[in-house]
């Protein structure tokens, strides 16, 4: 079992930081000049959730090698954990009642701080209740599935606002040459 649980750690610790590099891998899109203070702060709001989920696979490796109660481990866990991820939600929903953001990047907070709410409570329910390695996995698993949301919806974002803006300028121009046609020929 033991072995099995590291395994597993090792491999979420490994994800958690490919998704951190996924999320470095979006700023390709954008040179630094045209992000905006939001999509930084989504930018670096995913980088340090990969960052929790990475750290909550090393905690349990390094507190079963002291040999304490396993209880005792799961509970520590969950609780630290979830003080994290709950530390996160509540930086999350200040920046979202900021009023800067555009609304796009209010949809996907609010996506976001749902499924991170549910899995806070999920967390807090095994340190409590529980106590037992499962649902631990399945709460560090939750994180994972986070992160990819948030991954895939603020590269929805990025590429939607861009295909707006590209396309807005391209159709103000074409208006513009058209009512320089127009008035063009009222003259005459």
């Amino acid at each position: 079992m033991a072995d099995n649980l590291i395994q597993f750690f090792l491999t979420v610790l490994a994800l958690s930081i490919s998704m951190a590099g996924l999320a470095s891998l979006i700023s390709l899109f954008k040179t630094a000049a045209e992000f905006t203070l939001d999509e930084i702060f989504v930018f670096r709001s995913i980088i340090l959730f990969s960052l929790c989920v990475g750290l909550a696979a090393i905690l349990p490796l390094s507190l079963l090698v002291l040999m304490i109660d396993d209880d005792l481990v799961w509970m520590i866990c969950s609780g630290l954990y979830a003080l994290t991820a709950s530390i996160l939600l509540l930086r999350l929903i200040l920046e979202a009642r900021s009023g800067r953001w555009v609304i796009v990047y209010k949809w996907n907070a609010f996506a976001v701080m749902t499924l991170t709410a549910l899995l806070v409570t999920w967390l807090i329910t095994n340190a409590i209740v529980f106590k037992k390695p499962d649902a631990y996995v399945v709460g560090v698993i939750w994180g994972l599935v986070v992160i990819g949301i948030r991954l895939y919806l603020f590269l929805l974002t990025i590429t939607d606002l861009r295909l707006k803006k590209k396309y807005r300028s391209k159709w103000l121009l074409y208006m513009r040459s058209e009512n320089k046609k127009i008035s063009y020929k009222r003259r005459f």
